[in-house]
């Protein structure tokens, strides 16, 4: 019951504000394409129950693992593609760069590529990343996608034009457990989530860095910094913070470290130990009043 009248509730709000009007105080315009999406049209919304299927244990292999969840929205992210692709084959194709990880393939596995987005697949993609990852594996993800900041809170737009909260996207990433290391996320305004969102994933991750953006951004400008970012890999720089200082564009992109020291690419993290029989580690137990919002 709970749930419903929470749903309710945020429904009347949403539609006695103007229908998601966005309250952010735009930037001048610029040319080009931004990841930024404004909303439209009128809304309902829906609750979600999110269940982590596969607990985070420790099986020894210490793999390596490079996940881009893409969302192309007719072409705006195009520009992205190719760098995320490369920056996933430097990974795991060049052992001064996984180095003492087993790499799982010989390239990222890529997520939404010619297809529509929706909330169902977007799940989907993270249970699959989940179930082949452990709390000893290196994960490293990038989620592409436009962003909003609708009254001072993140939301994430998927191409079905259904809209994830920042709450609830905080809770989905946690079901990776300590595997996920390191996030980038492609979307104007996430520095909001990160904000929000990233010391509580950070509890849920052990330790990971967040790299996501200020206000609106130019998505040529996400693609310089990921072609940046490759070829500091193909330098031989292999620290996530060392990569930072090298590029030669950070505009509007933002860090979240809670990472103890330095994430270097090749050393292997901390392996956490199995849990002990009839514990509950690494099940995360999550509320089913997390909201989608879709169009109607």
């Amino acid at each position: 019951m709970r749930q419903w009248v929470i749903a309710g509730l945020i429904a009347c709000l949403l539609i006695s504000a103007g229908l998601l009007t966005s309250q952010t105080t735009k930037k001048p315009s610029r040319a080009g394409i931004t990841a930024s999406s404004s909303p439209s049209g009128d809304y309902t919304t829906k609750t979600v129950q999110i269940v982590d299927y596969y607990p985070e244990t420790a099986d020894g292999e210490r793999q390596i693992y490079v996940a881009i969840i893409y969302q192309d929205f007719n072409g705006h992210f195009g520009p992205l593609y190719s760098p995320l692709l490369g920056i996933g084959e430097e990974m795991l194709n060049d052992p001064k760069v996984y180095g003492s990880w087993n790499p799982a393939s010989g390239a990222p596995e890529i997520f939404g590529y010619n297809t529509e987005v929706d909330y169902s697949k977007f799940v989907s993609y993270i249970k699959t990343i989940d179930n082949k990852t452990d709390g000893d594996d290196r994960l490293i993800l990038f989620i592409v996608g436009h962003g909003a900041d609708w009254y001072g809170k993140y939301y994430l737009k998927l191409e079905s034009g259904e809209i994830v909260p920042e709450r609830t996207l905080k809770f989905l990433l946690a079901t990776l457990g300590p595997a996920l290391d390191f996030l980038w996320l492609f979307s104007c305004h996430s520095e909001l989530f990160g904000e929000h969102e990233a010391e509580s994933l950070g509890l849920d991750a052990k330790e990971f860095i967040l790299w996501c953006y200020h206000g609106d951004t130019l998505i040529n400008t996400m693609a310089i910094q990921a072609e940046n970012f490759k070829n500091a890999l193909e330098n031989g720089i292999t620290k996530i913070e060392g990569i930072y200082s090298w590029m030669t564009s950070t505009e509007n992109l933002t860090r979240f470290d809670y990472y103890p020291g330095y994430l270097d690419i090749p050393v292997l993290g901390p392996a956490y130990e199995e849990p002990s029989e009839g514990s509950t580690y690494g099940v995360i137990l999550i509320p089913s009043d997390q909201i989608v919002i879709t169009p109607m």
